[in-house]
């Protein structure tokens, strides 16, 4: 049976030249594991099989982050708030980095507004690690590049910082002090796999997708992790799957305040996680 393109498939195709290509010799295959390219948040990163393919709610976890970011600045550098530590950067993660979008793209949006930041990218083993170079030295302007103790460390514009590395979840993770954690980390429940799209659960990394048997396996590590490395006034913004509720992270996120997103379709998607009341 002959494959159908959509017009979105068709285009991608076109624009990568591709088009000309038998559709039919890569099965359901998705058009960006063909091409290479993924256009994400008005950059175009390289993805593979390796790495899942970057979706529009990942655009807007980006945007609720970036809105965190300058919140945040305007209060470290209130000098009506003695009781907080003054910080030069803001000091953030994107943990399971997959192809770098997350990290890269709010990396760009603060040096684009003249934030000075440290910033901590990281995936589960060095395939993904190997994709989120490639993307961080294209998209990127990198001043110097330093590879020191497993980890790769780009000197960036406005005396900002990039740091790369391996890591199972914060495991690996030097002793940082962290404003902002934002995650897309496998959410998916182990019994709707299955029923993914064939061209998901057939061709995209499994190890990104399978969040245990209640999609919450490895969130649940996370968080109890993440205690150790919140600032003051620290936070978690996380992507998550709909089915995960308020009542399902006072279960895994004690301590926490608890704050559900929805996204533009009107689906639960995304938890905001704070230590403290006067968190932002």
């Amino acid at each position: 049976m002959t494959r159908k393109l959509s017009a979105y498939e068709q285009t991608h195709l076109a624009r990568y030249h591709q088009s000309k290509i038998n559709i039919d010799d890569f099965g359901e295959t998705p058009v960006e594991y063909i091409t290479g390219k993924v256009e994400f948040d008005h950059q175009v990163f390289t993805v593979n099989k390796d790495v899942l393919i970057p979706r529009i709610e990942t655009e807007e976890l980006i945007n609720l982050a970036f809105q965190k970011i300058q919140s945040l600045r305007e209060k470290l550098s209130d000098s009506h708030q003695p009781d907080l530590v003054k910080k030069d950067k803001i000091t953030l993660a994107d943990v399971g980095c997959g192809c770098g979008a997350i990290g890269i793209c709010l990396a760009q949006r603060m040096i684009d507004s003249k934030i000075p930041f440290e910033i901590y990218l990281s995936d589960v083993s060095q395939k993904e690690i190997a994709i989120a170079a490639i993307n961080i030295e294209r998209l990127l302007t990198i001043n110097q590049k330093i590879s020191q103790d497993n980890q790769i460390i780009y000197q960036l514009e406005n005396h900002s910082t990039l740091t790369l590395f391996v890591s199972d979840l914060l495991k690996q993770y030097p002793p940082v002090s962290f404003d902002l954690f934002v995650a897309n980390l496998p959410y998916i429940p182990q019994s709707r796999i299955n029923y993914l799209p064939e061209s998901v659960k057939n061709y995209e990394p499994h190890v990104a997708l399978d969040g245990g048997e209640d999609g919450l396996e490895l969130i649940t590590q996370f968080l109890i992790q993440a205690k150790n490395y919140l600032s003051d006034l620290g936070q978690i913004l996380l992507e998550v799957d709909y089915t995960h509720d308020q009542s399902a992270f006072q279960k895994i996120a004690k301590g926490f305040q608890i704050q559900m997103i929805f996204d533009q379709f009107n689906r639960q998607r995304f938890v905001l996680l704070s230590q403290k009341i006067g968190a932002i």
